[in-house]
């Protein structure tokens, strides 16, 4: 039978009036044979198949846009869904090419398939030949599929079809089918799919290449995918094979394609939603399977795929990734069991340009080939058991990659649309009622039919995985586009177990970790996270982290009878641990090259890949050496676009040669074989021509070496400089002469050799003097384009340079014709560091000459500056601007005048004079004099003009003066109003509309002294007077007028160039409008009013009577002017204004140089209750319960005042005020009376009671369940709800209620060190250590689910205790009755130990971790705990004067023996989610800071500076001056408010914050310490240190040393406010640099600040309050504890700090107290010596004379007690203890009479105290790390250290220039000590003291050492003798405890010895 079929078309139209509109065509014409054999005598003829179907369908394509494809899933989903059990057939179209190829399968197998199961039961198993019953081949030559995009419009139908609509095209090669059926049911099938090709066909888009999707080239012979599949009698088989894949993943073109079916089906299936994707059906479910499971095998191989994943297909060389594999998987599956493995080979990722032509050598490797294996068992009886292994990752990240990732991320990615800002619109009629329903609450809703589903207990199944990956290498390398380098290396390996992951988990896995950076100066890999010593052996193994993660179910507790918790029914617990030590190693070295690394990926993470296009080569050669050379280089090198002939390439001047790294042999272990980076192989060999050729350079290190040539002709020896250099990962050679000019004119000069040119140096350029003539005499001569030429400077030669080293030459040019102008050019060489040199003998120094302009004048004046000569009178003066800075080529010192003329400042000019002088002071001052426009006559009758004092600051650099322009203030007046300033004898004013700043200065003769300034504004008095130093702090001054006081703000701010001070006067009060509305505002007594208008800057406010209260009016509202308190804190009020504008909200935040009133517009959350009355019929009355605002602060005598008065006004007022609210309503609330009390009343039907807008309540009132109140946040909102429906109060309760942690997460660090190390210098300069606690004893209370730390004493005691019980080695427990009433179990184990009196419980031995981290999640609560148990940072210099830089102060004894441990910093957060919204509100958040001690000396503040500046940035280019002067005078334009606009961070409500006050004590020592050479070259460089001391130079304040200074700052606090993170973080900030900026001038520097310095004490109007307790005071809860208090409704301590209130003494209990009292004086002594304070605030000095009686008092006793301790002390520990006693007694002294708040004079005694109580208990954590000759770091060894320690120690530092090699013990008192040249014996006395025995070098050993008898090393050497004749021989047997040793000593002796130079 045949059957044709031939032209079948398809088409889509619209039906319309009975006609067909538009007739779409959807399918080409197709075609298709057919034929089918039938064998007739089936039953007896087998040959030939039962059936036989040959079909053949001729190529067929398809068009098809996206409305097409809805059409016709639509219709057939409509078709179909009225049958829905009819099979449906697959659509037309099939969405990919797997799924291609199994529809078509199915299309054809269905028929067979009936067949397969007549035949079934038809056959009999008689017959043992098998037949086939069905044979078919089914040949698709190709199938094309055109897809359009949508038009959008369906009136365009028409067009739909047009071009540029065009999408992709899909072509399916040759697909063919065989399947064959025998008759005993089996089959065998196979299909093949020759080509599958995909193009984008879209016009608009630009594109390099349309192929999507096609086979690899090369590879046309093959198939792309091949199915194989068997089943018969043992089970079926099926084989897939896919290979030669190209796939180049678009994501932008794969998403689009994708996006129409997903669309078109979504859209046709949306009837019937149950038929999506019929076609995913795969080949294997379509055979009903055989009913026994037999045997099933599936092998899937992928073989060479290539998957290219580009983000940018414009362009050729797009950055792609291209990833290639093999991989094999194999699944079998019978009786016994299921195993599958997978195996994937040769995973290979790299990064490359987009098309293959582009590849050759611009090719990154990702991830280096690497080999993956997984295997899988499972058998019917056991669990079912995974491994997972992987040899070896090793991974590459450049920024190429990392840019080539990010680029293809953010094309998946679609940008987000930035949200437009939304103005919130006040809601229209804010006050109306609203109908409950409205408000769409969720508790409210109706009750939903939901079962609360039970949680099936979950039962572990016993699976298991293990993951090893062995090695995992992670290098990142820099350098530009694709020939990078590695900088950084990681090396990890990983090893986990898994058990029962799919129920209760638990997960057990180790991590180990190293880190190494490359020190490019030295070639080498240096340790950054180091290794850790292995003692056993003499090497190092990784650091390794734990992670456990464990699910358990929680057993309810105890607790929960009286708690009301939510408990979760299962949790989880990951911890990550580890108990070694973290070392991290940072050197300058390394973090400048993290530095490079970190901007290098920054920059490619923002830019886009344009710039990553140029490649660099990793070496480039650049000659300078003004003659030909030619290179030689080693094999490793192959030159770029250059040729070389045996490794030598011809190199012109000038020219540079790039050359790459050959690809080398990959080693075994990458990781090893970069390790060990040799310079025998990376090398080259410069000739210059006609020269002999130089010895050979390595290139492994940066820096400069210094290599010999031989001039053929002459025979003399030249000498050339090689520079290797690095610089963005590449590095650089430059081959040059020893002699180099950088001219720092703004002109080029020409140098000359005799008359011959040598070339022209450029400004800012390096000119390299030719190799010929750099020992030639040179000249030089200025390149100008002005008139007249100059002529060449007199001569000067290298030797005549050479000798001046560091100091200047001066050279001049005359101008020809006039030959007394002349051009100084000051010269000044300078040696240049040599880090290598190949030749032995004398060289010659490499020189760079600094050419320098005499003079640089800087205008630091915010107005131009003109200048001229006075001697080049006929030129015009030249202009310069603010900020810029000019050259002045022609000045001569101490022969030049400068004319200057200031021009616009007051609007008019003026003019003065300034003589170029050497050795003058740096600050000067010049007079410049007004130059009016009137006659000379009538200024005589006034005297003289106006005069100004300018200030002149002069730096000498050598080679250049600097001279600076300069006003040490500037005042800016932004008050509104006439400001006058007055000093001894200067009186400025200071008019009200000019906005520059005016220049001001003292007069110059009392410049360096501490001065001060008095204000006046308009009519008032003058002001106390106050100074202008204290740079960053800011007060307030107030000044009396007739009238009224004015109140002025002053801040204070340094200028960018720290000479001048910034001074800004600014209003005290100021209103800010950020409404829409015009807002008018007047004190309550007045009727003049101020009025502020939208969006405008901030408007003064000057308030005329003490009213304190502010009437608010805002246009276009007709109620009566509002109220406010302006003269205290208001967060968020909201102000009933009518319907037509809603409401505005006001601020009012006061800072100690202004309140700021605030007016914004309404927004969510502002009313203060949104009252919803959810009662049946209940009406519900309410009111505001006093209109005068009590605050509980105020102090007796204004209460009393006002309160009167408010019963008289106000009494009638409150009757009016009551609102309803009828049943099921609700409105928004909020305060009528502002300044009244902010309370509510309520009454509804009987029940009545208040409302706080701070408290959450859930309250049943009066407990009878007929009302309840509850009152909480929903999202910014706090709602009032009443209610008589128990549902909703359950709901909401369930909602409030404290929940218990489903998941934490904790990590803990047993140590961190951290080490700084400067390379330069070979010294570690400091060590910071995060340590963790001595031995804590914990134990576990009754009903507490954590360990509680017991107190000091307990812990001593049983300590001492448990170590006499463990070394008595003991087998049983023992019962110990201790001292303090304890009675314990201790065990030989550890474990199970418990308390038995006076309460029952377990107890551990434990310790707190240097780092603890918790995080606890559960559904709406998370809560943190962050502790950092003890920081101490130790210099390690030689010789430093505070060996302990930073260490927490341990309490007193007395507090430390009732207290548990306390870590340095504790932080406690928990945060709830509020309602069912995201805004968290963070319900607690506490952290507490411990007392620091503080101590710094120069050398160390140096040497970390040294150590963090890197060395080309030191100095600030004359554009970024420029920037920053512009930026200064920007700020001083800025409006008076400048709140950040961009605050985008997440707003949240702070319930309770509270920061710890922060105490730390500081001592600052000026000397160095140690052998400080470069100190000179130090206080000129380190600009952090310059400006510090311009700044104090300019204050006329001195530095000295300060001992021990207390600064106290107080803490910070907030209640129940809304804040972002960001304006968190500023506040936090500025409270306490504030406080410290202040407390540092007057403790450090003795200067007055404005305001009071300890933020310690409010004013007393607002009652006495202190503000500052001792930190070990602190009190903090943990989470767990909070949470539990707020479960049990306990309200928390508010304040949580005991000390926090006045009066908190009476808390501190007993033992407690005593310890405080202790340390300070008792609480009524603080108290009036606060008072006394605070009534003076005129004079700190006074204050403390005056002290009054209570300082005799304090005296008195304070001298007893020198008396009587001593004498205690002497009678308990003799001698030591008189001394120790008499400290003891000066310490009472001291804190007694002067404890209180500061005095100056006493802190030397504190010196004394703090030795006496400190310096026994901090110790050094470890000896500095010992350097090795060659400078290279490695990793720590503690013996080293120790050894080279004491070295340095024997005989007071007799030995320490010998060079440390290794020591050991010989016992308990002698070393042996072998250093490089020589071996020591080392005895200790009983003092401690290191005394050298004896000591022989290595040459006078007359044998080698040998060891005898096992242990005793024996050394003949040499006797040293005096006599001359006889030398006898000599020796020492050193008698070792272990033979090891002694072997141990001896090859270490051996390598020693080796080691030195042979001769």
């Amino acid at each position: 039978m045949k059957v044709v079929l031939s032209d079948l078309k398809m088409y889509r139209t619209t039906h319309e009036g009975g006609e067909f509109h538009s007739e779409i065509q959807l399918l080409k014409p197709v075609s298709l044979d057919l034929s089918i054999k039938r064998n007739l005598s089936a039953s007896w003829y087998y040959s030939i198949p039962d059936i036989e179907i040959t079909a053949r369908l001729k190529p067929m394509s398809m068009v098809l846009s996206q409305e097409d494809m809805t059409v016709v899933l639509r219709t057939l989903s409509e078709n179909l869904s009225e049958t829905s059990d009819a099979v449906p057939p697959p659509p037309p179209a099939a969405t990919d090419k797997s799924d291609t190829v199994s529809a078509k399968d199915s299309q054809t197998s269905h028929p067979g398939a009936n067949t397969v199961v007549t035949a079934a039961v038809v056959e009999t198993q008689k017959s043992t030949k098998l037949k086939t019953t069905l044979k078919l081949d089914f040949k698709f030559d190709s199938m094309t599929l055109v897809l359009y995009s949508s038009s959008g419009n369906e009136a365009q139908l028409l067009d739909s079809r047009a071009e540029e609509l065009k999408l992709a095209e899909f072509r399916l090669g040759t697909i063919s089918t065989t399947v064959q059926m025998f008759s005993d049911s089996s089959m065998k099938a196979s299909i093949k799919l020759a080509n599958c090709i995909l193009d984008d066909k879209r016009q608009r888009v630009k594109k390099i290449t349309a192929r999507m999707l096609e086979m690899k080239l090369g590879a046309e012979r093959s198939v792309m995918v091949e199915v194989n599949y068997k089943q018969g009698r043992e089970g079926t088989v099926l084989d897939t094979l896919v290979q030669d894949i190209y796939l180049c993943a678009s994501m932008e073109f794969l998403l689009t394609v994708a996006d129409i079916f997903l669309k078109a089906s979504q859209q046709g299936f949306s009837t019937a939603p149950k038929n999506i994707k019929p076609t995913a059906t795969s080949s294997k479910e379509t055979v009903p399977a055989p009913p026994v499971v037999a045997k099933t095998e599936m092998n899937v191989v992928v073989k060479n795929p290539e998957i290219v994943f580009v983000a940018d297909l414009t362009r050729a060389d797009a950055p792609a990734l291209v990833m290639t594999t093999q991989c094999e998987l194999v699944m079998r599956s019978d009786p016994e069991g299921q195993t599958m493995t997978a195996a994937i080979k040769d995973l290979k990722v790299v990064a490359c340009p987009f098309l293959r032509e582009g590849r050759r050598n611009n090719v990154t490797t990702v991830l280096l080939p690497c080999q993956v294996f997984f295997q899988s068992t499972q058998s019917p009886t056991t669990p079912q058991t995974l491994e997972l292994n992987i040899h070896s990752l090793t991974l590459k990240v450049s920024p190429i990659i990392i840019n080539t990732v990010i680029t293809i991320q953010s094309a998946l990615s679609p940008a987000a649309e930035t949200p437009q800002e939304l103005e919130s619109p006040i809601p229209p009629n804010l006050w109306d009622r609203k109908c409950c329903q409205e408000l769409k609450l969720w508790f409210l809703e109706e009750e939903s039919e939901e079962n609360a589903l039970s949680v099936a207990p979950l039962i572990p199944q016993g699976e298991s995985l293990r993951v090893d990956i062995s090695s995992i290498c992670l290098t990142l390398e820099a350098g530009v586009g694709h020939r990078t380098i590695p900088m950084l290396l990681a090396k990890s390996s990983f090893h986990g177990d898994v058990k029962n992951w799919s129920t209760l988990i638990n997960l057990q896995s180790n991590l180990t970790l190293e880190v190494h950076y490359y020190n490019e100066v030295m070639g080498v890999w240096e340790p950054l996270l180091e290794p850790l010593e292995d003692e056993s052996r003499d090497g190092f193994r990784p650091w390794t982290l734990g992670l456990k993660m464990k699910k358990k179910p929680v057993k309810t507790t105890g607790l929960s009878d009286e708690v009301d918790y939510n408990v979760p029914d299962y949790k989880t617990v990951i911890c990550i641990s580890s108990k070694y030590q973290l070392n991290i190693m940072l050197s300058k070295c390394g973090l400048g090259m993290l530095s490079n690394l970190g901007t290098a990926f920054a920059e490619a993470a923002t830019q886009t890949a344009d710039r990553f296009q140029k490649d660099q080569a990793p070496l480039v050669i650049k000659n300078r050496l003004g003659l030909a050379v030619s290179v030689l280089h080693s094999e490793t090198f192959s030159p770029i676009a250059k040729t070389s002939s045996d490794h030598r390439v011809e190199l012109e001047d000038g020219d540079s040669l790039n050359m790459d790294y050959t690809s080398s042999t990959t080693g075994c272990d990458q990781f090893s074989a970069m390790t060990s980076l040799s310079g025998k192989d990376y090398y080259i060999q410069p000739t210059p021509v006609g020269h002999s050729a130089a010895s050979i350079i390595p290139l492994i290190k940066v820096g400069r070496g210094m290599y010999s040539v031989v001039h053929k002709d002459s025979g003399v020896t030249r000498y050339l400089v090689c520079q290797v250099y690095s610089e963005e990962g590449s590095k650089y050679v430059k081959i040059r002469s020893p002699f180099q000019i950088i001219n720092y004119f703004s002109i080029p000069f020409r140098v000359f050799e005799g008359s011959t040119t040598l070339g022209i140096a450029l400004p800012k350029e390096e000119f390299c003097v030719p190799l010929g003539s750099y020992r030639a005499m040179l000249s030089l001569q200025p390149v100008t384009e002005s008139e007249g030429q100059y002529e060449a400077s007199e001569g000067f030669s290298y030797d005549s340079v050479s000798e001046h080293a560091g100091q200047c030459v001066q050279q001049t040019c005359h101008l020809s014709g006039s030959p007394d102008r002349v051009m100084m050019v000051n010269i000044v060489p300078q040696k240049d560091e040599l880090t290598s040199h190949g030749t032995e003998e004398a060289f010659d120094q490499p020189y760079i000459l600094h050419l320098w302009p005499t003079v640089l004048l800087r205008n630091l004046l915010p107005y131009p500056l003109t200048f001229s000569l006075e001697e080049n009178r006929d030129s015009a003066p030249s202009t310069l601007e603010e900020g810029h800075s000019a050259q002045i080529h022609a000045a001569v010192m101490d022969r030049s005048r400068l004319q200057l003329c200031l021009c616009g400042y007051l609007s008019q000019d003026w003019q003065g004079e300034y003589r170029l002088q050497k050795e003058q002071d740096e600050i000067t001052f010049i007079v410049f004099r007004s130059v009016t426009e009137g006659k000379e006559e009538e200024e005589e009758e006034e005297g003289r003009g106006a005069t100004l004092d300018i200030a002149v600051h002069v730096a000498y650099n050598p080679g250049q003066t600097v001279v600076a322009m300069h006003s040490p203030y500037w005042m800016v007046n932004k008050t509104g109003r006439l400001l006058q300033y007055k000093a001894d004898d200067i009186h400025r004013k200071h008019p009200r509309d000019y906005d520059m700043p005016l220049l001001f200065s003292f007069k110059p003769r009392n410049f360096l002294q501490n001065n001060k300034v008095r204000l006046m504004v308009s009519d008032s008095e003058l002001s106390d007077d106050f100074s202008l130093d204290t740079v960053g702090s800011y007060g307030d001054v107030k000044c009396k007028g007739r009238l009224k006081d004015y109140l002025v703000g002053v801040k204070i701010d340094a200028s960018s160039f720290s000479l001048t001070r910034i001074v800004t006067f600014v209003p005290f009060y100021l209103l800010v409008n950020r409404t829409k509305h015009i807002i008018r505002v007047s004190e309550e007594v007045q009727e003049d009013w101020t009025e502020a208008c939208p969006n405008q800057v901030a408007v003064p406010f000057w308030p005329e009577k003490d009213s304190k209260k502010l009437k608010v009016k805002v246009e276009g509202c007709h109620s009566t002017p509002h109220t406010i308190n302006f003269h205290q804190q208001e967060n968020c009020l909201l102000l009933h204004l009518d319907n037509t504008l809603g409401g505005i909200i006001v601020d009012v935040n006061m800072m100690e140089h202004s309140t700021v009133i605030r007016f914004s517009d309404y927004h969510e959350g502002a009313a203060p209750f949104l009252i919803i009355n959810h009662t049946k019929d209940q009406t519900l009355e309410f009111h505001q319960s006093c209109s005068e605002r009590r605050d509980s602060n105020w102090v007796a005598d204004e209460i009393l005042d006002l309160s009167f008065s408010s019963v008289e006004e106000n009494q009638p007022s409150t009757q009016k005020e009551k609102d309803e609210l009828g049943a099921g309503e609700a409105v928004y609330y909020t305060w009528t009376e502002p300044t009244g009390s902010r309370t509510l009343r309520w009454t509804c039907g009987k029940h009545t009671g208040e409302l706080q807008s701070e408290e959450d309540m859930l309250l049943d009132v009066n407990e009878e369940g007929k009302l309840f109140l509850i009152s909480f946040y929903e999202g910014l909102q706090r709602v009032a709800l009443f209610t008589e429906d128990s549902r909703v109060y359950k709901l909401l309760c369930e909602s409030e209620k404290a929940e218990l942690a489903e998941q934490e997460i904790s990590l803990s660090l047993r140590d961190v060190g951290i080490s700084l190390v400067n390379n330069n210098t070979s010294q570690e300069v400091s060590f910071i250590g995060v340590t963790s606690s001595d031995v804590v004893w914990e134990s576990k209370p009754k009903k507490k689910s954590r360990w509680k730390a017991m107190n000091g004493k307990d812990t001593a005691v049983l300590e001492r205790h448990f170590r006499e019980y463990m070394e008595s080695s003991p087998v049983d427990h023992l019962i110990l009755g201790l001292e303090n009433n304890l009675q314990v179990s201790l065990t030989p184990s550890g474990a199970d130990m418990r308390v038995l009196h006076p309460y029952d419980s377990p107890l551990r031995r434990n310790f707190l971790p240097a780092v603890k981290v918790e995080y606890k999640v559960s559904a709406r609560q998370k809560a943190y705990r962050i502790q950092i148990n003890r920081i101490q940072i130790q210099n390690q210099l030689s010789g430093a004067i505070f060996p302990y830089v930073f260490y927490p102060i341990k309490p007193p004894k007395s507090v430390t023996m009732d207290s548990e441990p306390k870590p340095l910093t504790d932080v406690s957060i928990v945060t709830r989610s509020a309602g069912h919204s995201d805004i968290s509100r963070i319900k607690y958040f506490k952290v507490l800071i411990q007392e620091m001690d503080l101590k710094l000396d120069l050398g160390f503040l140096y040497a970390i500076l040294d150590l963090f500046t890197q060395e080309n940035i030191s100095t600030v280019s004359s554009e970024q001056e420029v920037e920053l002067f512009k930026k200064d005078l920007e700020y001083l334009k800025t409006e008076l408010n400048h709140a950040s606009a961009t605050d985008t961070s997440p707003i949240s409500l702070y319930e309770y914050l509270h920061i710890s006050p922060i105490k730390l004590h500081l001592s600052v020592s000026l000397s160095s310490g140690g052998e400080d050479g470069n100190k000179e070259k130090r206080e000129t460089e380190v600009i952090p240190v310059q400006s510090l001391n311009l700044l104090l130079k300019s204050i006329g304040a001195t530095l000295t040393d300060v001992q021990d200074i207390v600064f106290k700052l107080a803490f910070f606090e907030l209640k129940f406010q809304f804040r972002t993170t960001q304006q968190l973080q500023w506040e936090v900030i500025r409270h306490y640099s504030k406080q410290a900026i202040k407390q540092m001038y007057v403790l450090v520097l003795g200067l007055d600040v404005l305001g009071n310095p300890f933020g310690l004490i409010r004013g007393l109007s607002e009652g006495v309050e202190a503000f500052f307790y001792e930190p070990y005071q602190g009190a903090i809860q943990g989470p767990e504890e909070f949470v539990e208090g707020m479960a049990l409704g306990v309200k928390a301590l508010v304040g949580g700090a005991v000390g926090g209130i006045a009066g908190a003494a009476s808390r501190i209990t007993g033992a407690m107290a005593k310890g405080v009292a202790a340390m300070t004086m008792d609480e009524e002594y603080q108290q009036k010596r606060r008072e006394a304070m605070n009534k003076q605030p005129s004079g700190l000095r006074e204050g403390l004379t005056r002290g009054g009686k209570g300082l005799v008092s304090g005296v008195v006793s304070g001298i007893t007690g020198i008396v009587t301790k001593p004498i205690k002390g002497a009678q308990k520990e003799g001698a030591a203890g008189f001394f120790k006693g008499m400290g003891k007694g000066l310490v009472g002294a001291v804190t007694r009479p002067t404890g209180g708040i500061i005095d100056m004079a006493s802190s030397t005694f504190q010196g004394i105290k703090r030795a006496t109580e400190t310096s026994q208990d901090v110790e050094s954590l470890r000896p500095p790390r010992f350097f090795h000759e060659d400078g290279v770091i490695r990793p720590y060894k503690e013996r080293e250290g120790l050894g080279s320690q004491m070295l340095q120690k024997i005989e007071n530092g007799r030995f320490a220039k010998y060079r440390y090699f290794a020591h050991a013990k010989v016992n308990d008192s002698d070393f042996l000590m072998i250093t490089k040249s020589c071996i020591f014996f080392v005895t200790k006395g009983t003092f401690g003291q290191l005394t050298c025995e004896w000591q022989y070098c290595f040459e006078e050993f007359t044998k080698e050492p040998i060891i005898v008898e096992g242990r005793r090393l024996r050394i003949e050497a040499k006797e040293r003798v005096k006599s001359v004749f006889h030398t006898k021989e000599f020796g020492k047997i050193i008698n070792f405890k272990t033979p090891e040793i002694a072997k141990w000593v001896l090859t270490k002796l051996e390598d020693a010895r080796e080691s030195l130079p042979k001769y």
